[in-house]
């Protein structure tokens, strides 16, 4: 893991990135990305094909697995999926990953954007989880296509092909808990959200139910002593009344790290600040911000702090889409939270989630120079050992998040700080 230049205060690494950060051509930084990503992608799904073919002709002929099909997988896959071959497929997609941010394609600001945790905070973690995830879409693509899939590399891995091993049990895999709801009221407890609205005039306190869902993937020499949860759509959180309202959550995407033991994911502190109205200038003037999304309003800027991972703690970029639907937009079916909907979709905002600490501040609330309103700090909880989350247990995990959002959410609600706590039974 690569930090560059990070100050140390106190045994903890303090991001202090000024406002005016370099922002690279976002779409360029997209596109390296992409082609990056999905040439790896490629390389792996025909790779796992022709093992998976070469099994079956194998079979066919009767002839021996370790004659031809294993030893020849092995070749192949050593070309590919092997990390640590400086010739690999894997290792050249690193290499052209890390080109993206040396060169400045891609800046810390263009990668939270893009939902991915800073390289100035966080080392290559970002570059190492792409790489997982186009693993897992060539795994799981070739099992979509083949049920067989993962008997195919048990069968090879005694028969001439010692890294199916890493295949033969899918290299990413679900698991979720049922969540403890809050109880609706404060303080912010088991799993719940506290919302202050109207302009952060007002708060409320709504329970969260429904499950959390993570996916989990490990893969040598790309998880060194954690674990990185790829996460994908869901709606697994079950909708929220606010206001006489409906306020409906999707998770379109998850990046991020669990810590399963020295060198991992440090444990992380994330603070949030944006400014409502520039009029008397922006006063969230530090951190990784990002750009203006109005003339009048400022971007959200994010503070992290950091200190040495422990066993079971997390931080993830979760891009997470959030829709207030009103009695009167409930679409033909007259059920909140569906496709039919007629609410206005809201712009997906990237928010830290971590099993550290919370917090999110609205600078001149209500487009007028100086109420400023802060939430939190609100702080999680560690979930269980590596060794537990890879069976499937998420027992005691607690993940905290909070985001302003000024002038974004649209209708009556104005400016807005939204609190969550997820917490696993």
């Amino acid at each position: 893991m690569r930090h560059r230049g990070l100050p140390v205060l106190a045994g903890a690494v303090i991001l202090s990135l000024l406002a005016g950060s370099a922002h690279a051509d976002l779409g360029k930084c997209q596109k390296g990305l992409e082609k990056n990503g999905d040439k790896l992608r490629g390389s792996i799904w025909k790779t796992l094909a022709k093992c998976k073919d070469g099994y079956q002709s194998a079979v066919a002929k009767a002839e021996p697995l370790n004659v031809k099909a294993g030893p020849s997988c092995e070749a192949n896959l050593q070309k590919v999926v092997n990390f640590g071959n400086p010739v690999s497929a894997m290792a050249k997609a690193k290499a052209a990953l890390d080109k993206l941010t040396t060169l400045g394609t891609c800046t810390d600001q263009d990668l939270v954007v893009l939902g991915y945790l800073p390289e100035g905070i966080f080392g290559d973690h970002w570059a190492r989880w792409l790489m997982l995830a186009s693993l897992k879409a060539a795994y799981e693509s070739q099992i979509s296509f083949v049920g067989a899939t993962a008997n195919i590399f048990q069968a090879l891995e005694t028969n001439g092909c010692p890294i199916c091993a890493n295949l033969g049990r899918p290299p990413c895999l679900r698991a979720s808990c049922p969540l403890l709801a809050g109880d609706g009221v404060a303080p912010l407890a088991a799993s719940e959200a506290e919302a202050k609205v109207l302009d952060a005039s007002t708060t409320l306190f709504v329970p969260i139910s429904g499950e959390l869902i993570t996916e989990g993937c490990q893969w040598p020499g790309l998880t060194t002593n954690e674990i990185a949860t790829v996460g994908g759509p869901g709606n697994a959180l079950n909708p929220s009344p606010i206001l006489g309202q409906t306020a409906c959550s999707i998770t379109i995407r998850s990046q991020g790290f669990t810590n399963c033991g020295a060198g991992g994911i440090a444990n992380t502190n994330v603070s949030v600040c944006q400014d409502s109205d520039l009029s008397d200038g922006n006063q969230c003037s530090t951190g990784l911000c990002l750009v203006n999304p109005d003339a009048n309003t400022g971007g959200a800027c994010f503070n992290f702090t950091t200190a040495a991972g422990t066993p079971g703690n997390s931080v993830a970029m979760s891009t997470t889409q959030i829709r207030i639907v009103a009695p009167g937009q409930v679409g033909l079916d007259g059920v909140a939270c569906t496709a039919d909907d007629t609410a206005p979709p809201t712009p997906p905002n990237t928010i830290v989630v971590t099993t550290g600490s919370a917090q999110a501040t609205i600078m001149d609330a209500g487009d007028v120079p100086g109420p400023d309103v802060s939430s939190g700090p609100f702080v999680g909880a560690a979930g269980p050992g590596c060794a537990q989350l890879s069976s499937g247990n998420l027992t005691g995990l607690t993940l905290v998040g909070a985001f302003p959002g000024a002038d974004t959410v649209g209708g009556p609600l104005g400016d807005t700080i939204t609190a969550t706590r997820l917490q696993c039974q």
